[in-house]
Protein backbone atom coordinates (compact mmCIF):
# COMPACT_ATOMS: atom_id res chain seq x y z
CA UNK A 1 0.00 0.00 0.00
CA UNK A 2 0.94 3.33 -0.77
CA UNK A 3 0.65 7.10 0.66
CA UNK A 4 0.05 9.87 -0.86
CA UNK A 5 2.04 12.80 -1.07
CA UNK A 6 1.73 15.18 2.26
CA UNK A 7 0.33 12.89 4.61
CA UNK A 8 3.50 11.03 6.22
CA UNK A 9 3.87 11.79 10.21
CA UNK A 10 0.38 13.43 10.00
CA UNK A 11 -0.98 10.75 12.50
CA UNK A 12 1.99 11.64 14.95
CA UNK A 13 1.75 15.06 14.86
CA UNK A 14 -1.76 14.32 15.88
CA UNK A 15 -0.62 12.78 18.81
CA UNK A 16 1.71 15.15 19.96
CA UNK A 17 -0.89 17.78 20.27
CA UNK A 18 -3.52 15.43 21.64
CA UNK A 19 -1.94 13.89 24.08
CA UNK A 20 -1.00 16.99 26.26
CA UNK A 21 -4.60 17.87 26.09
CA UNK A 22 -6.28 14.38 26.66
CA UNK A 23 -3.77 14.11 29.94
CA UNK A 24 -4.98 17.47 31.23
CA UNK A 25 -8.79 16.71 30.92
CA UNK A 26 -8.59 13.31 32.18
CA UNK A 27 -6.32 15.22 35.44
CA UNK A 28 -9.68 17.92 35.89
CA UNK A 29 -11.77 15.04 35.69
CA UNK A 30 -10.15 12.90 38.04
CA UNK A 31 -8.31 15.46 40.36
CA UNK A 32 -11.39 17.12 40.43
CA UNK A 33 -13.55 14.89 42.00
CA UNK A 34 -11.00 14.16 43.92
CA UNK A 35 -11.00 17.36 45.85
CA UNK A 36 -15.20 16.98 45.87
CA UNK A 37 -14.95 14.26 47.86
CA UNK A 38 -12.24 15.33 50.06
CA UNK A 39 -14.79 18.75 50.27
CA UNK A 40 -17.76 16.60 50.89
CA UNK A 41 -15.51 14.57 53.78
CA UNK A 42 -14.78 17.99 55.13
CA UNK A 43 -18.22 19.27 55.16
CA UNK A 44 -19.90 16.32 56.69
CA UNK A 45 -17.12 16.00 59.72
CA UNK A 46 -17.78 20.31 60.60
CA UNK A 47 -21.50 19.10 60.57
CA UNK A 48 -21.01 15.82 62.48
CA UNK A 49 -18.51 17.73 65.27
CA UNK A 50 -20.71 21.00 65.48
CA UNK A 51 -23.84 18.61 66.01
CA UNK A 52 -22.13 16.63 68.45
CA UNK A 53 -20.68 19.99 70.70
CA UNK A 54 -23.81 21.01 70.83
CA UNK A 55 -25.57 17.88 72.99
CA UNK A 56 -25.72 19.31 76.31
CA UNK A 57 -24.50 17.22 79.07
CA UNK A 58 -26.92 16.69 82.22
CA UNK A 59 -24.63 19.18 84.50
CA UNK A 60 -25.03 21.85 80.77
CA UNK A 61 -28.74 21.22 80.78
CA UNK A 62 -29.00 21.92 84.84
CA UNK A 63 -26.47 24.57 85.01
CA UNK A 64 -27.95 26.82 82.04
CA UNK A 65 -25.85 26.50 79.18
CA UNK A 66 -23.44 25.20 76.86
CA UNK A 67 -19.90 24.90 78.70
CA UNK A 68 -16.92 25.99 76.10
CA UNK A 69 -14.74 23.31 77.44
CA UNK A 70 -16.64 20.53 76.91
CA UNK A 71 -18.30 22.10 73.89
CA UNK A 72 -14.67 21.82 72.44
CA UNK A 73 -13.84 18.54 73.86
CA UNK A 74 -16.80 16.87 71.92
CA UNK A 75 -16.15 18.53 68.64
CA UNK A 76 -12.49 17.55 69.26
CA UNK A 77 -13.60 13.67 69.69
CA UNK A 78 -15.79 13.43 66.76
CA UNK A 79 -13.52 15.22 64.54
CA UNK A 80 -10.87 12.22 65.85
CA UNK A 81 -13.55 9.50 65.18
CA UNK A 82 -13.00 10.91 61.59
CA UNK A 83 -9.72 11.34 61.42
CA UNK A 84 -10.13 15.05 60.39
CA UNK A 85 -8.76 17.83 61.77
CA UNK A 86 -10.48 21.28 62.24
CA UNK A 87 -10.87 24.32 64.84
CA UNK A 88 -13.63 24.72 66.96
CA UNK A 89 -14.88 28.33 68.02
CA UNK A 90 -17.41 28.69 70.76
CA UNK A 91 -19.10 32.39 70.65
CA UNK A 92 -21.87 32.23 73.29
CA UNK A 93 -24.38 29.58 72.69
CA UNK A 94 -22.94 29.09 69.00
CA UNK A 95 -20.58 26.59 68.22
CA UNK A 96 -19.00 26.40 65.08
CA UNK A 97 -16.17 23.88 63.57
CA UNK A 98 -13.89 24.71 60.38
CA UNK A 99 -12.11 21.39 59.05
CA UNK A 100 -9.13 22.19 56.55
CA UNK A 101 -7.91 19.00 54.73
CA UNK A 102 -5.35 18.98 51.76
CA UNK A 103 -5.75 17.22 48.42
CA UNK A 104 -2.99 15.38 46.84
CA UNK A 105 -3.37 15.56 42.48
CA UNK A 106 -2.76 12.03 40.95
CA UNK A 107 -2.39 13.64 36.93
CA UNK A 108 -1.73 17.56 37.56
CA UNK A 109 1.05 18.89 39.20
CA UNK A 110 0.81 20.14 42.63
CA UNK A 111 -2.12 19.60 45.53
CA UNK A 112 -4.64 21.67 46.53
CA UNK A 113 -6.50 22.59 49.95
CA UNK A 114 -10.24 22.37 50.60
CA UNK A 115 -12.42 24.07 54.02
CA UNK A 116 -15.51 23.46 55.16
CA UNK A 117 -17.46 25.09 58.04
CA UNK A 118 -20.82 24.12 60.09
CA UNK A 119 -22.45 25.86 63.21
CA UNK A 120 -24.76 24.39 65.91
CA UNK A 121 -26.66 26.21 68.56
CA UNK A 122 -28.28 23.51 71.49
CA UNK A 123 -32.31 23.01 71.13
CA UNK A 124 -34.39 22.47 73.59
CA UNK A 125 -37.53 20.71 73.93
CA UNK A 126 -39.23 19.09 70.57
CA UNK A 127 -38.98 21.91 67.45
CA UNK A 128 -41.11 20.43 64.73
CA UNK A 129 -43.29 17.51 64.40
CA UNK A 130 -46.66 16.74 66.15
CA UNK A 131 -47.78 13.66 68.51
CA UNK A 132 -51.27 11.51 67.41
CA UNK A 133 -53.29 10.35 70.54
Amino acid sequence: MRRGHGTSGSVSLLVVILLPALVIAGGLVLDGGRQLQVRREAQAAASAASRAAVQLSVQEVYGGGLDAALARARAGAELGSRDATGAVAVDGQTVTVTVTDSVDYYLLPGSGSVSAAASSVPSRGVQSGSVDP
